[in-house]
């Protein structure tokens, strides 16, 4: 059984309330925290042959507002799995209905993205530019990956053909914030 028949297996059944308070607690630990500082980390291996630096005080200002938007991005997105999808982020506790509303109606995966935005603010504000570079490729790397080979199988096979659709028109991170209407509509 592949990863993605395991995930699919065990996200069946409403999780109640402290579930999904723990895993969500559990997902901001790991995923805003533990992981930004490993990639800092791993940015401070790879400053002994090359790094990259704007003036402090333009990195300040860069590190903020990216931090902000990923902010946004993420709140709005795990508001959006909590209320209509009735579940959250962490796949001890998913939605257990297929969302394409909210953040979810412009692009496939908008944790995904306030991840990068937050992944670069945070390496920019405790590091350097290089830092928030390289965390945001590091992210996008990692994340990505997940998201193609197993989310998304993993999404198919709980929602079938309605998740086939809807990754059919969405696109997977850059937010399109319009429609583009098909000839005939009206």
């Amino acid at each position: 059984m592949g990863l993605a028949s395991y995930l699919a297996r065990i996200s069946r059944g409403e999780r109640g309330i402290r579930a999904k308070t723990v895993s969500l607690f559990a997902g901001i630990v790991f995923f805003l925290i533990l992981l930004p500082c490993l990639f800092i980390f791993v940015t401070d291996l790879l400053s002994r042959f090359f790094c990259f630096a704007l003036p402090r005080q333009l990195e300040y200002v860069l590190a903020v507002i990216s931090v902000m938007i990923g902010l946004f991005w993420l709140v709005w997105a795990a508001l959006e799995q909590w209320v209509a999808g009735r579940g959250t982020p962490a796949q001890s506790a998913p939605t257990q209905t297929l969302i394409t509303t909210g953040p979810y109606a412009a692009c496939r995966n908008p944790i995904e993205l306030g991840a990068l935005f937050w992944y670069f603010g945070v390496g920019t504000l405790f590091g350097s530019t290089w830092h928030g570079i390289v965390s945001l490729v590091l992210g996008l790397v990692i994340g990505s990956l997940y998201h193609r080979f197993i989310e998304e199988d993993e999404l198919e096979r709980r929602f079938g053909a309605a998740y086939a659709e809807y990754r059919a028109k969405t696109p997977f991170l850059l937010p399109r914030f319009w429609r583009s209407k098909k000839k005939g509509e009206g």
